[in-house]
């Protein structure tokens, strides 16, 4: 039973630079909706959290802190079910949303510049496709016929070179790093977001642009 006092009570909580970072660099409908309703007073009153946050260390859950300084760890749908956010929201964006809260591994990349620029193209060398095919699998230029096409990346090594993302010996995902500090990339279904904060990272004023 609530008293009257906190009936009249807006309810708001503190959300946290690593939260904060993340919802803005994966913006979207769905970030822009729950930042919104984050910093709204339309959260329930039963939630008895004062902040939210998240590091890259926890990956996929986020840090709830009462008033007391005990935090505990959650996953994003139990929020969103606790803090009452019920907006429509594309289930595409969600995903995304959840997928870009894993770290990057930049162990798994490879630079390759000239003529080693073929050998990622080529479809023989891909990883396992999975249920659903990301670009890298559906690429009009995964075929060696079509290495001709590929001639200005391979004979242009000082104003492009290729990042690609391994899977054991085979290609997961590509990524073309033009000296513009733009980055064209390709992917599997599984490997997008890993690929693109580990790519950020490896030249971190780089432009998104996905082909």
């Amino acid at each position: 039973m609530y008293s009257f006092y906190e009936f009249l009570s807006e309810k708001s909580i503190s959300v946290g630079s690593g939260l904060n970072k993340l919802l803005s660099s994966t913006k979207n409908d769905f970030t822009i909706k729950l930042m919104g309703f984050l910093n709204s007073d339309a959260i329930r009153n039963e939630f008895k959290y004062d902040s939210v946050d998240w590091s890259e260390q926890d990956e996929k859950l986020l840090s709830l802190t009462d008033n007391n300084g005990k935090v505990t760890k959650i996953k994003l749908m139990k929020l969103l079910s606790m803090i009452g956010f019920d907006n429509d929201y594309n289930e595409y964006d969600i995903n995304r949303f959840i997928l870009s809260m894993k770290k990057g591994d930049e162990s798994k990349l490879k630079l390759l510049s000239g003529e080693d620029i073929y050998w990622a193209y080529d479809c023989k060398n891909y990883a396992a496709m999975g249920k659903n095919p990301g670009d890298l699998h559906t690429s009009c230029m995964r075929y060696s016929h079509k290495v001709n096409f590929l001639e200005i990346y391979a004979k242009n090594p000082n104003q492009v070179s290729l990042l690609v993302l391994m899977d054991g010996d085979k290609v997961a995902g590509r990524a073309l790093l033009w000296t513009d500090k733009s980055v064209w990339f390709q992917w599997s279904e599984l490997s997008a977001p890993s690929f693109w904060c580990a790519a950020k990272r490896s030249c971190s004023t780089a432009t998104r642009h996905a082909i």
